[in-house]
């Protein structure tokens, strides 16, 4: 008999794993994507500076803020880690990262990696969920047709109903796709909604540049890789896991003079990450690789298979309780 998530075999790993962060400590890791204010976010990937800087109090005075690849390499250390610990960690590298999360970063004292997709640096381009979101959840203009064919599906798009539901299958659709299918995919929408065949721009919405990354990587924070197109790496062959994973490494490495030691995984959820994804990984060379599912890091956790907790815009008060109940008591 199979006792994979038997209660009494769950119920021995968590005393294991207790046993293991009394006697090593154990890391929680923190997840966000963007510092930002704005009025509309499907993917509910911003959390507002204000309510960021309420976070990063909180975890400053209840806290032991690690940077990620410390706190990693201590966990199998006798030196161990100290009580409380947590790293902070955020994934695709938006603009603001660098010019509204790290002052306020460094301000607080609390180190963090960012993990970026290469291929949105300096591409002038948006990531691709955001330009879906503004070409379909924003108010037509007139004219406009009221269905529109992508991929060979029809989709009505009249209402604000069925937009926001042309929305959900249309990214479900894009995450596992091919770049050239995405391209399609957008090139089809843009067309649609008579914008410009290169896509929408908005500054708040791009990846650093060149120029930006280089003024990220440093003091508070260190930058990853998170891959070049930021592919659901599971989707694909393993040639194209392997390529994706080592060229985004590869360019943010010619950016930055150093080597890339530290990865998270697209998405990175079970769906998005499977066995031949963590080989690349650990062919590639990384200290570690952080996936998007909860649970505290010990010294059982596997390099590769770094587990985070993603954290929204929440208020202080809920973000502390939260903290308490939900990350550090498991």
């Amino acid at each position: 008999m199979r006792l994979r998530g038997h209660p009494w075999r769950n119920d021995v790993r968590n005393r294991a794993r207790r046993a293991l962060a009394r006697h090593h400590g154990a890391v929680a890791v923190l997840l966000y994507h963007r510092v930002a204010d704005t009025p509309r976010d499907p993917q509910q990937l911003a959390v507002a500076p204000e309510r960021f800087a309420a976070h990063l109090e909180v975890l400053a005075a209840t806290c032991t803020p690690v940077a990620l690849g410390e706190a990693v390499a201590r966990l199998r250390s006798p030196r161990g880690l100290p009580p409380r610990a947590v790293a902070v960690t955020f994934d695709d590298g938006y603009r603001d990262n660098l010019h509204t999360a790290k002052p306020l970063l460094e301000r607080h004292g609390v180190p963090a990696t960012v993990f970026v997709a290469s291929g949105y640096v300096g591409a002038g381009r948006e990531f691709w969920w955001d330009e879906l979101e503004s070409l379909l959840l924003d108010e037509p203009t007139a004219g406009r047709a009221a269905t529109v064919a992508v991929d060979g599906d029809v989709h009505a798009v009249a209402t604000e109903a069925e937009r926001r539901t042309a929305y959900d299958r249309l990214a479900a659709a894009l995450r596992p796709a091919t770049v050239e299918r995405r391209d399609a995919i957008l090139r089809a929408l843009r067309e649609w909604a008579g914008e410009s065949p290169d896509g929408r721009r908005r500054s708040d919405r791009l990846a650093v540049d060149p120029d930006e990354l280089r003024r990220l990587d440093g003091g508070a924070v260190r930058v990853g890789a998170h891959t070049r197109h930021h592919l659901s790496l599971a989707a694909h062959p393993p040639a194209v896991q392997r390529e994706e994973i080592a060229a985004g490494a590869t360019d943010l490495s010619a950016w930055l003079g150093r080597p890339i030691d530290l990865f998270a995984y697209p998405f990175g959820s079970p769906a998005d990450v499977g066995d031949a994804t963590v080989a690349a990984a650990r062919e590639a060379g990384f200290a570690l690789s952080a996936i998007n599912q909860p649970g505290l890091a010990t010294a059982l956790t596997g390099r590769h298979a770094v587990p985070r907790f993603l954290v929204r815009d929440w208020p202080a008060d809920r973000f502390e309780a939260w903290l308490q109940t939900e990350v550090l008591a498991t």
